[in-house]
């Protein structure tokens, strides 16, 4: 059975992240990917059996040890971001948001 998570699944467009707008947007590929399924301490090597898989893996990682560059580079926390970033699903979701408020 396939899992929802295959990182070989991954579908986004962005190859390379270097401003904070660029985190933010892939942050947005992530969730149209995976959902609310990934977080930033997480490795991406959900179920990685092919060599796509684990190839796509590294990939995925490489752009968030970079994203979690450009947010230190910028002082801004890289969890806000994806809650931030997150904060529109989890409405649709109908999940709650209320930890955005504080």
């Amino acid at each position: 059975m396939e899992t929802l998570n295959q990182t070989s699944s991954y579908k986004g467009t962005i190859t390379e992240i270097h401003t904070l707008d660029d985190v933010r947007a892939w942050f947005e590929e992530l969730n149209e990917n995976f959902g609310l399924s990934w977080h930033p301490d997480d490795p991406f090597d959900w179920g990685s059996y092919t060599p796509a898989d684990v190839a796509m893996a590294a990939h995925l990682d490489a752009l968030m040890d970079k994203a979690f560059e450009i947010c230190d580079a910028e002082g801004v926390e890289i969890y806000k971001v994806g809650l931030e970033v997150n904060k529109p699903l989890r409405r649709a979701m109908g999940l709650g948001t209320d930890y955005m408020d504080d």
